[in-house]
């Protein structure tokens, strides 16, 4: 059993249990206060949960919206890597590693080697279709 289904047999069970409380001594809501108290701390709490899971979606859109923004350049930076023949393979590869995994990164394993930021990238030279480094 899931614990959303879990959670909704509780909420059910103590609202129940708090109409016949009610029922059977209309009068007297003392006994029934407790069992409001935690239906309404239920309540916001779920209201919390779908405003994290709404926060969620709305920054992954924003992110996905961003990145998206940023293809052109990293499409530029990349083919202007591919197309620089004074590197090696080697170097390419790690040149393409820092700019997917950061460029100050440990994961690069170029923190000395690399600028803290990517390298300008010029226009094309006419007849060519990528960008140059600059």
């Amino acid at each position: 059993m899931c614990a959303a289904s879990l959670r909704a047999a509780l909420v059910k069970l103590a609202a129940k249990t708090a109409f016949n409380l009610v029922a059977d001594k209309p009068g007297d809501l003392q006994p029934v206060l407790p069992l409001i108290k935690l239906l309404l701390a239920g309540e916001a709490i779920d209201i919390r949960r779908s405003r994290l899971k709404l926060a969620q979606t709305h920054f992954d859109y924003d992110a996905t919206a961003a990145s998206a923004k940023e293809l052109p350049n990293l499409r530029a930076y990349l083919s202007a890597i591919q197309d620089d023949d004074g590197l090696t393979h080697e170097e390419k590869l790690d040149r393409v590693r820092a700019i997917l995994y950061g460029w100050n990164s440990p994961k690069s394993g170029l923190e000395d080697e690399v600028p803290s930021q990517p390298p300008p990238v010029a226009e094309p030279a006419a007849g060519s279709n990528s960008p140059k480094l600059a």
